[in-house]
């Protein structure tokens, strides 16, 4: 059991070692090169996850603004999620609903409707 317990220590470090090595590299990919399209677009993400795990730098402006994109991002996700399911969604149902059975116009309404297409068709 100790034995499994120092191997798992080991295996952390060089873990942890291999992420702060690997955050390195692609910072200074990113700072030297403008990678192109997706490529450039993946290596900024795995930045951006990377920051929040490695050891803090706060001299380091890029990795601030990384780690500081990524936990926005982790609110905004699910924030835009719940938007879109407790707004979005019942205003497009109302929307198909109101499509699909009219509401009946009553004489006003009607007559409402010809004043404005007389005014407009006379512009």
């Amino acid at each position: 059991m100790n034995e499994e317990r120092v191997q798992s220590a080991i295996l952390l470090a060089e873990i942890n070692h291999k992420k702060e090595e690997l955050c390195s590299k692609i910072f200074d990919l990113v700072n030297r090169y403008k990678a192109p399209g997706r490529v450039g677009r993946e290596n900024i993400l795995l930045m951006e996850r990377l920051s929040v795990q490695v050891e803090p730098r706060p001299n380091d402006v890029i990795w601030r603004s990384c780690q500081r994109r990524e936990r926005i991002g982790r609110v905004l996700r699910p924030a835009g999620a719940v938007f879109l399911v407790g707004v979005v969604t019942p205003v497009c149902l109302q929307m198909s609903y109101e499509a699909l059975f009219p509401k009946k116009r009553n004489v006003f309404q009607q007559w409402w409707d010809e004043v404005c297409r007389c005014s407009c068709s006379r512009r």
